[in-house]
């Protein structure tokens, strides 16, 4: 607003802030407080109001002297320390401190803080990870700060690597004593290319396994690797990112024992494909048949491998053309045919035909199939298998008069997966929480929509997986029990 537009000067709003901070109403005080303009001598002596209110919003106040903020960070009053927390010009040694103090509600508001360094920015506060966050912000910034806070156990070695895109710290971490943390260090797309390079000569065969397969594991180090004692670290040079089919076909003549190695390979070339797939070993096939980047033709030829382990994997194998997810859906196994319903590859008609499927197995899955129409869904509502009845019910849909008729399914199974059908009402959660069964009050105990009080009177269920259920459900809370006798 432009106070002169409206013949109203800056002298008089600040006037007018003078009379507010002195006001006897907190309100008023308060309200002069959260003021961007007041002047600092007035904000600095409305930090140390009586009123604490006053206080905390003179406090979060970023027109507030950052000395002065800083003092607030260390104040004897927990809630003066969340305040300073929450303000966005807090000094990076209040910062450090803050995170040094074991005091989590502290450390929460300063992950709330959106307005600190990009590197604070949390998508998840109030849990242990965006404690970790902050733990690694800091680092970010200090790298000596990690030494502290792993001495006091604030943060793991793994947790610092998952969380931080430090150059400098990864490259201090690929020095540790645990291979696993090396191993760690070398996955990070942020590591330099000089680390991965230089643990490719690591002495544990978990790291140099992991350079293998890293990216920057170029043809020379690649070599290296293909001669390596252990085979673990060899299979995984022969899925690396830089061979070509000449290097392929090498791997595949003189190193046999690389075969089902170079079948996961995700750069794979099609003549070696061919090859690998008419290889009698049958896990040579299925590793063929499971690689997302197989030729089609392959994947058909597959299809009629003798071998069920082959034929799953094919299955499941979004690679393959329609003509052999429709051969699939005729196999004589069951598991077979409920792969495959889970593609859009199979004709219409041909997911129609499934709902009379003689395998449950088979009609349960084709539940979850975009594919189907609405109509083939009501028939599987009607199934006389209970799981599908219930399946068909919880993925789609359903009347309340067919979701009552399931909630009351002689069936434990059917009332179990009923129970987690968004359409249920409070009534049918209600009773289903009183089950006989405890498959079924587990289901309702963990379900986010359950009531407060139907969790406090599952946290005292005689069984011990429902307690532990309800205690975990996000909605629970230990006060609820004193409001049971009115439920």
């Amino acid at each position: 607003m432009n106070h002169r537009e409206n013949n109203f000067s800056e002298d008089d709003y600040i006037k007018e802030l003078l009379a507010a901070s002195r006001s006897s109403d907190p309100t008023e005080r308060q309200s002069a407080a959260s003021s961007m303009f007041i002047p600092q001598s007035i904000l600095s002596f409305l930090a140390h109001d009586q009123d604490l209110s006053v206080r905390i919003s003179a406090i979060e106040n970023p027109a507030i002297d950052n000395a002065l903020l800083d003092k607030f960070a260390i104040d004897k009053e927990k809630s003066i320390r969340i305040a300073a927390s929450r303000n966005p010009n807090l000094s990076w040694e209040s910062v450090i401190r803050i995170l040094l103090s074991f005091e989590f509600e502290t450390i929460e508001a300063l992950a709330q803080n959106e307005q600190l360094p990009k590197e604070l920015w949390l998508t998840q506060t109030g849990n242990q990870k965006s404690v970790n966050w902050c733990y690694v912000a800091a680092t970010s910034r200090n790298p000596h700060f990690s030494d502290e806070l792993m001495k006091l156990n604030l943060i793991s070695k793994s947790d610092l690597i998952e969380l931080s895109q430090n150059p400098e710290l990864l490259t201090k971490l690929s020095f540790d004593d645990e291979a696993e943390i090396r191993k760690l260090v070398v996955e990070k797309i942020e590591t330099p290319k000089a680390v991965i390079v230089r643990l490719a000569k690591d002495p544990s065969p978990l790291v140099r396994q992991a350079v293998a397969r890293s990216f920057f594991c170029t043809k020379p180090y690649i070599d290296e690797l293909l001669l390596d004692p252990e085979i673990t670290v060899q299979g995984a040079a022969a899925q690396g990112h830089w061979l070509n089919e000449n290097d392929h076909l090498k791997i595949y003549s003189e190193m046999p024992q690389l075969r089902i190695h170079l079948a996961h390979s995700s750069n794979l070339e099609v003549d070696i494909a061919y090859l690998l797939s008419r290889n009698q070993d049958p896990q040579i096939r299925c590793a063929i048949a499971q690689n997302p980047c197989c030729d089609p033709a392959i994947l058909s030829y597959l299809s009629q491998d003798s071998l069920l382990e082959v034929r799953l994997a094919v299955s499941s194998n979004a690679n393959m053309d329609e003509e052999t997810a429709l051969i699939l859906s005729y196999d004589p196994d069951p598991k077979i045919r409920a792969s495959v319903t889970k593609t859009d590859l199979i004709p219409y008609d041909r997911y129609l035909e499934l709902t009379d499927d003689p395998s449950a197995e088979v009609r349960s899955a084709l539940v979850g199939s975009f594919c189907i129409s609405y109509e083939a869904i009501e028939k599987l509502r009607e199934d006389p298998d209970p799981y599908v009845r219930a399946c068909a019910t919880i993925n789609y849909d359903v009347s309340l008069d067919l979701l009552e008729k399931l909630t009351l399914d002689p069936d434990p199974v059917a009332r179990s997966l009923s129970a987690r059908s968004l359409q249920l009402t409070e009534e049918m959660r209600i009773r289903l929480s009183n089950d006989v069964d405890p498959r079924v009050r587990i289901v309702i105990a963990s379900l986010k929509e359950t009531h407060p009080l139907i969790l406090a009177r599952l946290a005292n269920d005689q069984i011990e997986q429902v307690r532990q259920a309800a205690t975990a459900n996000p909605n629970y809370s230990p006060k609820s029990w004193k409001l049971i006798k009115n439920f």
